[in-house]
C-alpha cells in the first residue's frame, strides 16, 4: 500500500512538473457518437475514438452511406448514447451507463408523442452497461 501510494505521488509531481507521464499511467478516454436521418431512419455511429470529432466523422460516415440526410444526435465520453424515435420525431440521449441513456431518451421522446422505442445505443469501452 505504502508502495503504491508513493508511485501515486512521484506520478502527481510528474505530471504538476510538465513531466511526460508513461501511456499505461494515463488513463485512456474514449468518445463515442450516433448519427440519424431524419428521412429515411439510417443510423450510423462512431465508437471509442480518442476525440469527438473522430467519432462525428465516424458516425456520420457510417449513416452515409444509406442516406444524405444524417446528422449528429449525440455525441458522449467514456458513456452511452441512445437514440429513440416514433412516427413523427425522434431524440437522443448520453449518459455513463447504456440503461439510463434509453430511459432518457425515451422520456424526451415521449414528451413529443407516443410510440417510442430505442433504435440504437452504442457505448465506448469506457461506459458503465
Amino acid at each position: 500500500m505504502r508502495a503504491l501510494r508513493g508511485m501515486a505521488f512521484a506520478l502527481a509531481v510528474a505530471a504538476a512538473a510538465g513531466w511526460v507521464v508513461p501511456a499505461h499511467a494515463q488513463a485512456e478516454i474514449y468518445f463515442g457518437a450516433i448519427s440519424y436521418s431524419p428521412s429515411t431512419g439510417a443510423t450510423g455511429w462512431g465508437t471509442d475514438f480518442p476525440t469527438r470529432e473522430g467519432a462525428a466523422a465516424a458516425s456520420q460516415r457510417n449513416c452515409r452511406q444509406y442516406a444524405d440526410d444524417c446528422e449528429v444526435v449525440t455525441w458522449f465520453k467514456d458513456g452511452c448514447g441512445a437514440l429513440a424515435a416514433n412516427a413523427e420525431d425522434f431524440e437522443s440521449a448520453w449518459s455513463p451507463s447504456k440503461d439510463d441513456a434509453e430511459q432518457r431518451a425515451l422520456r424526451r421522446c415521449r414528451a413529443s408523442g407516443r410510440g417510442c422505442t430505442v433504435i440504437r445505443w452504442v457505448c465506448t469501452t469506457n461506459s458503465f452497461w
